[in-house]
């Protein structure tokens, strides 16, 4: 949208691979699975998004007091 894309569909978009049921990501229980652990996140524009999504993901945890 920044660079002039005129419509907006794209940003409804799920990805969900065909027969396969993905959970609902819990933060608390991701939190402490990787309580004590380094992680890491290698590659490009991608791997950058993956991360900015995994901290929002993870800030409404630690907004409500984790």
């Amino acid at each position: 949208m920044k660079y002039g894309r005129p419509d907006t569909d794209f940003l409804k978009w799920k990805w969900k691979p065909d027969r396969c049921e993905l959970p609902i990501f819990d933060a608390h229980q991701f939190l402490e699975f990787v309580r004590g652990k380094s992680l890491a996140f290698v590659g490009d524009s991608v791997a950058r998004n993956h991360m900015q999504s995994l901290i929002c993901l993870l800030s409404k945890v630690r907004e409500a007091g984790y």
